[in-house]
């Protein structure tokens, strides 16, 4: 009998070969822990994601910075850092 292995089992296996934390769209976020409590309803917009906390606001949220120059905007607060 062959292995049975989910479509999330394989992302989350995806994620963690490849350093990331999570997955983000635009109106939310999720850890690897805890990866896609919404069902997958969406998941095809999701990208691989890290976990951030806002200096300003101490919200947590879930983003990507292509560079060190590249900023974030907490959607709590709207700081950006």
């Amino acid at each position: 009998m062959s292995e049975r292995i989910t479509c999330r089992e394989i992302v989350k296996e995806w994620l963690e070969a490849h350093n990331f934390q999570g997955l983000c769209q635009s109106s939310c976020g999720c850890g690897i822990e805890d990866l896609a409590p919404c069902t997958g309803e969406g998941m095809e917009d999701c990208t691989p994601a890290y976990k951030f906390t806002c200096p300003h606001c101490k919200e947590v949220m879930w983003g990507r910075k292509q560079s060190e120059s590249d900023e974030l905007e907490c959607p709590e607060c709207g700081g950006q850092f």
